[in-house]
Protein backbone atom coordinates (compact mmCIF):
# COMPACT_ATOMS: atom_id res chain seq x y z
CA UNK A 1 0.00 0.00 0.00
CA UNK A 2 0.86 3.56 -0.62
CA UNK A 3 2.87 5.01 2.30
CA UNK A 4 1.65 8.44 2.15
CA UNK A 5 -1.46 9.96 4.14
CA UNK A 6 -4.39 9.56 3.07
CA UNK A 7 -4.28 13.11 3.62
CA UNK A 8 -1.39 16.02 4.71
CA UNK A 9 -4.07 17.57 7.39
CA UNK A 10 -1.74 20.40 7.71
CA UNK A 11 -1.45 21.08 4.30
CA UNK A 12 -5.33 21.35 4.57
CA UNK A 13 -5.64 23.20 7.73
CA UNK A 14 -3.03 25.80 5.83
CA UNK A 15 -5.11 26.01 2.85
CA UNK A 16 -8.42 26.79 5.28
CA UNK A 17 -6.89 29.23 7.35
CA UNK A 18 -7.65 26.95 10.08
CA UNK A 19 -11.15 28.11 9.78
CA UNK A 20 -12.83 24.35 10.81
CA UNK A 21 -16.38 25.92 9.43
CA UNK A 22 -14.86 26.54 6.32
CA UNK A 23 -13.48 22.63 5.57
CA UNK A 24 -16.57 21.74 6.75
CA UNK A 25 -18.56 23.51 4.11
CA UNK A 26 -15.51 22.26 1.79
CA UNK A 27 -16.14 18.57 2.95
CA UNK A 28 -19.61 18.58 2.93
CA UNK A 29 -19.40 19.89 -1.44
CA UNK A 30 -17.11 16.75 -1.91
CA UNK A 31 -19.39 14.38 0.21
CA UNK A 32 -22.14 15.11 -2.18
CA UNK A 33 -20.45 16.04 -5.51
CA UNK A 34 -17.41 13.00 -5.58
CA UNK A 35 -20.35 10.01 -5.89
CA UNK A 36 -21.60 11.09 -9.22
CA UNK A 37 -18.17 12.25 -10.19
CA UNK A 38 -17.21 8.46 -9.75
CA UNK A 39 -20.29 6.98 -11.30
CA UNK A 40 -19.40 9.61 -14.52
CA UNK A 41 -15.70 7.84 -14.62
CA UNK A 42 -17.72 4.13 -14.34
CA UNK A 43 -19.66 4.98 -16.88
CA UNK A 44 -16.97 6.52 -18.91
CA UNK A 45 -14.84 3.34 -18.67
CA UNK A 46 -18.02 0.55 -19.50
CA UNK A 47 -19.03 2.96 -22.62
CA UNK A 48 -14.64 2.94 -23.16
CA UNK A 49 -15.44 6.85 -23.67
CA UNK A 50 -11.63 8.21 -23.37
CA UNK A 51 -13.07 12.00 -23.43
CA UNK A 52 -15.87 11.97 -20.85
CA UNK A 53 -12.93 9.39 -19.07
CA UNK A 54 -11.17 12.94 -19.06
CA UNK A 55 -13.11 14.87 -17.72
CA UNK A 56 -14.78 13.24 -15.67
CA UNK A 57 -11.22 11.70 -14.17
CA UNK A 58 -10.18 15.66 -13.83
CA UNK A 59 -12.73 16.89 -11.97
CA UNK A 60 -12.90 14.13 -9.52
CA UNK A 61 -8.92 15.33 -9.31
CA UNK A 62 -9.33 18.75 -8.36
CA UNK A 63 -12.09 18.01 -5.73
CA UNK A 64 -9.57 15.85 -4.05
CA UNK A 65 -7.14 17.88 -4.54
CA UNK A 66 -8.61 20.22 -2.22
CA UNK A 67 -7.86 18.12 0.67
CA UNK A 68 -4.19 17.18 -0.52
CA UNK A 69 -5.64 13.77 -0.60
CA UNK A 70 -2.37 13.02 -3.19
CA UNK A 71 -3.50 9.04 -3.54
CA UNK A 72 -6.72 9.89 -4.97
CA UNK A 73 -5.18 12.90 -7.04
CA UNK A 74 -2.87 10.44 -8.59
CA UNK A 75 -5.64 7.52 -9.22
CA UNK A 76 -7.90 10.49 -11.17
CA UNK A 77 -4.63 11.55 -12.74
CA UNK A 78 -3.99 8.28 -14.03
CA UNK A 79 -7.41 8.42 -15.23
CA UNK A 80 -7.48 11.33 -16.43
CA UNK A 81 -4.13 10.74 -18.45
CA UNK A 82 -5.96 7.16 -20.15
CA UNK A 83 -8.91 9.19 -21.19
CA UNK A 84 -6.70 11.72 -22.57
CA UNK A 85 -4.22 9.31 -24.60
CA UNK A 86 -6.89 7.16 -25.59
CA UNK A 87 -5.62 4.13 -23.93
CA UNK A 88 -8.33 2.77 -21.33
CA UNK A 89 -6.52 -1.03 -21.05
CA UNK A 90 -6.01 -0.48 -17.34
CA UNK A 91 -8.89 1.99 -16.39
CA UNK A 92 -10.76 -0.83 -15.02
CA UNK A 93 -7.74 -1.70 -12.71
CA UNK A 94 -7.10 1.82 -11.76
CA UNK A 95 -10.77 2.69 -11.10
CA UNK A 96 -10.64 0.16 -8.43
CA UNK A 97 -7.62 1.76 -6.77
CA UNK A 98 -9.55 5.03 -6.69
CA UNK A 99 -12.44 3.68 -5.25
CA UNK A 100 -10.26 2.12 -2.24
CA UNK A 101 -8.45 5.50 -2.06
CA UNK A 102 -11.80 7.27 -2.41
CA UNK A 103 -13.49 5.05 0.86
CA UNK A 104 -9.90 6.17 2.99
CA UNK A 105 -10.26 9.59 2.06
CA UNK A 106 -13.96 9.57 2.95
CA UNK A 107 -12.92 8.11 6.33
CA UNK A 108 -10.31 10.67 6.99
CA UNK A 109 -12.45 13.26 6.43
CA UNK A 110 -14.65 12.08 9.15
CA UNK A 111 -12.13 13.11 11.64
CA UNK A 112 -13.09 16.64 10.80
CA UNK A 113 -16.72 16.49 10.76
CA UNK A 114 -17.66 13.85 13.74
Amino acid sequence: MDEREVIKKEELLTRVSGKMDLLKEIIAIFLRDYPDKLRDIRQAIADQNAGELDDSAHALKGLAGNFSAYRVVDAAFSLEMMGRNADLSQAEETYHVLEKELELLKAALGEFTG
